[in-house]
């Protein structure tokens, strides 16, 4: 596929960016062995003004995406968590998302508010806690949970790589939970260009192939042998 040298003009909001970008490029780039990748990584609203603009060919986002002239295609589950240092000194219970208002906030660049589920609820549900650090960056972020400064929100993706180095809690809400996904765009009198098609196709079989890996994973006895749901291990 695309013998000749081509480029592509990718972009990404910044946790995919962050944790998800390079398998995907690794993915298309197995496929595609002459396309050249020119890569902007940024948060959703500047990603999706390069899309419109013709700066970009295809992005992917985890954000909410706003204009009726992009295409949107899901690729995989997400989820935006609470997150906390496991050694914060909690006074009592966080159970419901209102006891939010407890607890000090790391957030994100003003920015990103606007395009962050999780953030619009708590403003629609009119749960306020209070800022106390401010930061684009994820790592920053990151660090600023480790050292007690308060909770932040992140997507999940981004807490289970964190929660492997560093000492990190996710806050479980009865009342509340913020399922999204990472999605493709691009505009959408570029659907049927081959080039993104083929880069659409390449990603998109990949991940499929993971999850009939994982569901066979799932389907096994334990030494690695499938059985049938109807029977159990050992039955004949």
């Amino acid at each position: 596929m695309f013998s000749q040298k081509r480029s592509l003009r990718i972009g990404s909001s910044v946790t995919v960016g962050h944790y998800l970008l390079d398998n995907y490029l690794q993915v298309v780039k197995t496929t595609m062995p002459n396309l050249h990748f020119d890569i902007m990584i940024s948060n959703t609203e500047s990603i999706e003004e390069a899309i419109l603009a013709n700066h970009l060919d295809i992005a992917i986002v985890e954000g909410i995406v706003e204009s009726s002239r992009v295409c949107q295609v899901d690729l995989e589950e997400d989820e935006l968590v609470a997150v906390l240092s496991a050694d914060y000194p909690i006074e009592q219970p966080i159970t419901q998302l209102q006891d939010l208002n407890l607890l000090p906030w790391i957030a994100r660049e003003e920015g990103s508010h606007r395009r962050n589920q999780f953030e619009l609820d708590l403003k629609e549900r009119k749960i306020h806690p209070k800022v106390v650090f401010s930061a684009t960056n994820l790592d920053t972020i990151l660090q600023a949970v480790e050292h007690q400064y308060g909770f932040a929100v992140l997507s999940k993706f981004a807490f289970e790589e964190a929660q492997k180095k560093q000492n990190l809690e996710r806050l479980s809400f009865a009342d509340y939970h913020c399922p999204r996904s990472i999605r493709a765009i691009y505009r959408k009198d570029v659907e049927k260009d081959p080039l993104i098609k083929g880069v659409l196709h390449c990603i998109q079989s990949d991940l499929q192939k993971g999850s009939d890996y994982a569901s066979s994973e799932n389907n096994t006895d334990g030494t690695g042998l499938l059985f049938s749901k109807d029977v159990e291990p050992g039955d004949k």
